[in-house]
C-alpha cells in the first residue's frame, strides 16, 4: 500500500514537473517569438532611417551642386557683362574721345610673361579717333630696359623674337584700330625693368607716340 502511494506520488511529481516544463517551454518560445518581432521591428527601422539619410545626403548634393551651377552661371554672366561694358568704352573712346586730340592713342598695353620660361608676349590696342578717317601707317620700336651682368642697358626686342627662324613685322596700318601683338624672349641673365614703346607714324606731321610700363611682377600671368 504504502509503496503504490509512493509510485502515485512520483507519477504525481513527473506529471507535474512535464507539465512546468512545457509551461517554460512556451513561454521561452513566446518570448523568444516577441524578440524576434522586436528585431525585425528594430531592423526594418534601422534600414528605413538609412535609406532616409541616404535619401538626405543625395537631396543635399544636389542641391549644393544646384547652388553651384547657379553661382558659376552667375561669375561668367557678371564676366560677360564686364567685358561687354569694357568693350562698350573702348569703342566710345575711338567715337568720341575724351581728351580730342588728334592722331594716335594707345589704349591698352600690357606685357603678359609666359609662367616658367623666358617668353613674353606684349598686346597693344592703338586706336585713332572716329572723325580721324585717314590711315595710320607706321612702325612701333620696343625697347626693354633692364639690367644684366654688365649693367643696365636696354635691348630692342626687334632683335630678340621668341622664334628665330621668322622676323617680327613691328609695322602697324590701320583706319580705327588694331591689336598688336608679338612674342619675344628674354635675352640670358637679363632682369627687365619696364618697357618703353614708341609708335612712328608716317607722314610729315604726324605725331609720334612713347609710352613706359613697368615689368609685370611675380603674381602677373
Amino acid at each position: 500500500m504504502a509503496t503504490a502511494a509512493l509510485v502515485g506520488g512520483g507519477v504525481g511529481v513527473y506529471e507535474l514537473g512535464v507539465r512546468h516544463a512545457g509551461h517554460e517551454r512556451a513561454q521561452v518560445q513566446q518570448e523568444r517569438r516577441a524578440w524576434q518581432r522586436e528585431r525585425a521591428e528594430l531592423t526594418q527601422a534601422n534600414r528605413t532611417l538609412r535609406e532616409r539619410i541616404t535619401l538626405l545626403e543625395t537631396s543635399r548634393e544636389i542641391d549644393r551642386g544646384a547652388y553651384r551651377e547657379v553661382e558659376d552661371s552667375l561669375a561668367e554672366l557678371e564676366a560677360a557683362l564686364q567685358a561687354q561694358a569694357e568693350e562698350l568704352q573702348f569703342y566710345r573712346g575711338i567715337v568720341s574721345p575724351e581728351d580730342r586730340v588728334a592722331g594716335l592713342r594707345l589704349e591698352r598695353a600690357e606685357i603678359r610673361p609666359d609662367t616658367g620660361s623666358r617668353r613674353f608676349l606684349v598686346r597693344l590696342v592703338v586706336v585713332q579717333a572716329l572723325r580721324q578717317v585717314d590711315r595710320q601707317e607706321g612702325e612701333v620700336r620696343l625697347l626693354l630696359y633692364g639690367a644684366d651682368a654688365e649693367g643696365e642697358h636696354s635691348v630692342d626686342l626687334a632683335e630678340w623674337a621668341a622664334d628665330e627662324t621668322h622676323s617680327v613685322d613691328l609695322g602697324f596700318s590701320f583706319r580705327y584700330f588694331q591689336q598688336l601683338e608679338w612674342e619675344f624672349r628674354l635675352p640670358e641673365d637679363f632682369t627687365p625693368e619696364r618697357l618703353r614703346v614708341e609708335l612712328r607714324p608716317a607722314g610729315r606731321d604726324a605725331v609720334p607716340l612713347d609710352h613706359e610700363m613697368d615689368w609685370p611682377g611675380e603674381g602677373a600671368s
